[in-house]
């Protein structure tokens, strides 16, 4: 058996965890965290996610 599917199944909640807690405390859908798992574009959508969203939790400036 080759060992890449190992290594995947393992690092999967790894990378998954940190990510959905990162959602959540956002306040977007932590479902959103899954999209880290998509094989090289995951990240670069996560992080696009997260810099451009607005995000529910952030308190409002000027009022």
């Amino acid at each position: 058996m080759h060992p890449l599917p190992i290594f995947l199944i393992a690092i999967g909640p790894v990378i998954l965890y940190p990510a959905w807690r990162i959602f959540a405390r956002t306040g977007l859908p932590a479902w959103l965290s899954l999209i880290v798992l998509i094989p090289i574009a995951g990240p670069l959508f996560v992080a696009c996610i997260l810099a451009f969203a607005r995000w529910p939790k952030e308190p409002r400036h000027g009022r």
